[in-house]
């Protein structure tokens, strides 16, 4: 079901009304391609990510700040997530209701491990009551000018978590200098859980550091990333972290893209096994993806991913821009 408060309806009036200008011209026009994803080479890092809310929830400064309204929904099971970007040629902004945690673009979830057993089970993603807001800055660009490519830009990212009644914020910023791309991101999360299977219920509340590193090739027809994630926890006064590796590459041909990946997770919480469908105690957790999309004219994208979700299921992905 899409979770959506007041809060996110005002905020995506004011997004709506932001946006009135059509999609600028980015590599894709100068490639003469028949697809890419909406600001694919104009994002700072992250590009070859083929879904816009799995890009910026790493790092906001990836927002694509061309002239234009993009609206993306995902349907997996039979429910939905969406997020809206838009830009203004040097300004992006994006929000999304929805949560990503647990996915393949996404931070690892927080939850018992009865919990996180008995979703596994059910082939179910994750859910939780929390809204990511951002926007994007171009602080400088030039692209016009007879030098080599170099622009730099500002992210700025809040999160609110209905559980905990609570605001996080963050920063990130990215760096282009002709071909290759560098992200970097610093914000803080939390995370409330609840457990009622003994008496007296278990309640548990926790705030935590996230950041992340990104680097990256823009060729024609092809980006590739390599992002490292790391969960920063102080556990009475002791730091300890969780950590995640992720390899994407995307490759561009006529009215087709394609994407390919690996993650590598390494943390505390139990490895489930879909062969044996028990929790297994290994820290480190291996996920691949494949995801195809098709340009079905100039406005809008269809894809179908596999393992978005890390159930090994397919999601069904539409993007439109306008």
């Amino acid at each position: 079901m899409i979770r959506l408060s007041y809060k996110c309806i005002g905020t995506l009036f004011l997004t709506l009304i932001f946006s009135s200008q059509i999609w600028a011209k980015s590599m894709c026009n100068k490639l003469k391609l028949k697809s890419c994803p909406w600001g694919s080479y104009s994002k700072g890092s992250g590009g070859s990510v083929p879904t816009q809310s799995g890009a910026f929830n790493f790092n906001p400064s990836s927002i694509p700040t061309d002239k234009g309204l993009g609206l993306e929904i995902l349907n997996y099971n039979g429910d939905q997530d969406f997020a809206i970007v838009t830009g203004t040629g040097r300004i992006g902004a994006a929000i999304s209701p929805s949560n990503y945690e647990d996915s393949f673009f996404g931070n690892m979830s927080f939850e018992t491990s009865q919990s996180y057993l008995e979703r596994k089970r059910a082939g179910k993603k994750y859910t939780s009551n929390k809204y990511s807001f951002a926007t994007a800055f171009v602080l400088y660009d030039n692209k016009k000018k007879q030098s080599k490519t170099a622009k730099l830009n500002l992210g700025l990212i809040a999160k609110y978590n209905e559980e905990t009644s609570k605001f996080n914020w963050g920063l990130g910023t990215s760096i282009e200098l002709s071909v290759f791309t560098f992200g970097i991101s610093k914000y803080k999360d939390d995370y409330y859980i609840y457990d009622d299977a003994f008496l007296p219920a278990y309640e548990y509340f926790e705030r935590y550091h996230v950041d992340t590193y990104t680097v990256g090739v823009k060729l024609p027809h092809f980006i590739a990333d390599v992002t490292y994630l790391y969960n920063v926890f102080d556990y009475y006064g002791t730091s300890y972290t969780d950590s995640i590796i992720l390899v994407t590459g995307t490759f561009f041909w006529k009215a087709w893209m394609f994407t390919y990946g690996t993650r590598k997770e390494d943390s505390y919480r139990p490895k489930y096994n879909f062969e044996t469908k028990l929790l297994e105690t290994e820290s480190i957790k291996r996920d691949t993806f494949v995801g195809i999309q098709y340009s079905i004219n100039k406005h809008f994208i269809a894809g179908l991913y596999s393992n978005y979700y890390l159930n090994r299921g397919y999601t069904l992905g539409l993007t439109g821009f306008f």
